[in-house]
């Protein structure tokens, strides 16, 4: 179980995101936390799509190669553009979002050039 700082609900220690506040928990941010704690501007997404099911099969063909992804709903991408702010406590998408598949600008090419290869025969843009 992992205790959530804002509201401190107990959460399911494979769970991003608290389902009580939507405040992203940080027991799964500290892996990433040299590069971000939360996608960021520094962020970029090299994929996106309606299809979940595709994005996590994108998402794990990204961790196969050892590349830092996350998946975040479309209504992300605008908040961090408009306001600048860093994501934690963004509220998830609402069923049927497009979602995005991020990864740090630094591995951008390399996560495209494996998606490209991997999926280019699927509706992933």
């Amino acid at each position: 179980m992992v205790y959530c700082p804002n509201c401190q609900s107990d959460c399911p220690s494979d769970t991003m995101v608290c389902p009580d506040c939507r405040q992203v928990l940080p027991s799964l941010t500290k892996a990433a936390s040299a590069v971000a704690e939360a996608p960021d501007d520094s962020w970029v997404t090299v994929a996106h799509s309606k299809e979940k099911k595709l994005v996590e099969k994108a998402k794990n063909t990204l961790d196969v190669g050892n590349i830092p992804s996350m998946i975040m709903p479309k209504s992300f991408e605008r908040q961090v553009k408009s306001s600048g702010h860093s994501g934690k406590g963004t509220e998830l998408s609402a069923a049927g979002e497009e979602k995005l598949l991020m990864v740090p600008r630094e591995y951008k090419t390399e996560a495209k050039e494996i998606l490209r290869g991997v999926f280019k025969n699927e509706n992933l843009y």
